[in-house]
């Protein structure tokens, strides 16, 4: 399901408008955020499932609506996954700044 989820972002992010180069770092923090996901416990998979479905939703929001709202709800998830997942965490907050700072 996870890889399901990612598949659909790069999509959106291979059709979106984003000038080349930022579609690269964005393919690279996915293929990193893939890796993370691939590394966590069976028992967290569930729990990544869920930040997927947050991501998920909150990306289309905010390339689809050109609002930065939609990335509030996943700011909010990721910090309460931070204490048990800080790798994960950590690239999740990457593909957010990028999308932050290219005005998504």
């Amino acid at each position: 399901m996870a890889h399901e989820k990612l598949n659909l972002i790069r999509e959106r992010v291979r059709t979106s408008r984003m000038r080349p180069e930022r579609k690269q770092e964005v393919e690279a923090l996915l293929d990193e955020l893939e890796t993370e996901l691939d590394a966590l416990p069976s028992q967290a998979k569930n729990d990544a499932r869920e930040l997927m479905e947050i991501a998920d939703r909150s990306t289309r929001g905010a390339i689809e609506s050109d609002d930065p709202v939609p990335l509030q709800t996943l700011r909010e998830t990721v910090r309460d996954f931070e204490v048990n997942y800080p790798n994960l965490t950590r690239v999740i907050n990457r593909i957010c700044a990028m999308l932050s700072n290219i005005g998504v």
